[in-house]
């Protein structure tokens, strides 16, 4: 076969408008043949990609809903919890703290869109140790937290952050000198 015929068998194989293009762009409607190899496009140079139809399948059966755990409340009950505390001032002898407890997933969750949305006290939340906030911060984090509400629709994280809502507005109706302790083991 000549250069010249070579040539013009890469452009109809692999060209524009070609095949294994049209698989390439669109390979959920056309999936290749068993054994079929594609040329794809990479930066500065052609690669090889050989498809066997037992990966295809199994592909399409792991991606049908590979992260749906995730909205799973059961996913988290085994998880490291980590604890939010409502601490009464010193002085306060006959009160007793107020917790709930969050998984570490769903707290690492939480930090993260804080930091997305830029929200300073959500984003300061501890991936170790432990973090303290005074009560005059704590409408600002229930603020913050009902933001999160407004824009969130990550229901398994919605009822993990609702009990602590609920808490910090004890503690606005009813100023004791309260702090916000978040621990992580």
């Amino acid at each position: 076969m000549s250069a010249h015929q070579r040539f013009k068998y890469r452009m109809q194989a692999f060209g524009p408008g070609s095949t294994n293009e049209r698989l390439l762009r669109n390979n959920t409607q056309h999936p290749p043949p068993k054994g079929m190899r594609l040329r794809v496009r990479a930066p500065r140079r052609w690669v090889s990609v050989s498809v066997r139809q037992a990966d295809r399948e199994n592909a399409e059966v792991d991606m049908q809903k590979p992260y749906e755990d995730r909205t799973d409340a059961k996913t988290y009950l085994d998880d490291v919890q980590c604890q939010f505390r409502l601490q009464p001032h010193p002085r306060d002898e006959g009160s007793k703290p107020i917790e709930v407890w969050i998984s570490e997933r769903l707290l690492a969750r939480t930090r993260h869109l804080g930091q997305a949305y830029e929200l300073p006290l959500l984003s300061r939340l501890p991936s170790a140790g432990a973090t303290t906030y005074p009560e005059i911060q704590l409408a600002s984090m229930e603020d913050e937290l009902a933001f999160m509400f407004s824009v969130v629709s990550d229901q398994v994280l919605l009822d993990a952050i609702d009990p602590i809502r609920e808490m910090l507005r004890v503690a606005m109706h009813d100023p004791r000198g309260w702090s916000l302790i978040v621990e992580t083991p």
